[in-house]
């Protein structure tokens, strides 16, 4: 494995524990009264980290190939 190859999987593996967690904060935020960041600011958070993991995906394919 190149080191190209480990840091795109460092940090796709990072961008994926982000967004699992921004998915956790949500599911937070609606069982909970203390305020948070707005719904949108979540969601267009996640779908930078969905938009962000599948770009380094998509070049990790490459690499493969």
């Amino acid at each position: 494995m190149s080191i190209e190859e480990y840091l795109f999987n460092q940090l796709r593996s990072t961008l994926t524990g982000l967004y699992i967690s921004l998915k956790k904060l949500r599911v937070l935020k609606s069982q909970s009264t203390f305020p948070l960041e707005p719904d949108e600011t979540l969601q267009k958070w996640m779908a930078k980290l969905r938009e962000l993991t599948e770009e380094i995906f998509i070049k990790n394919l490459k690499f493969a190939n």
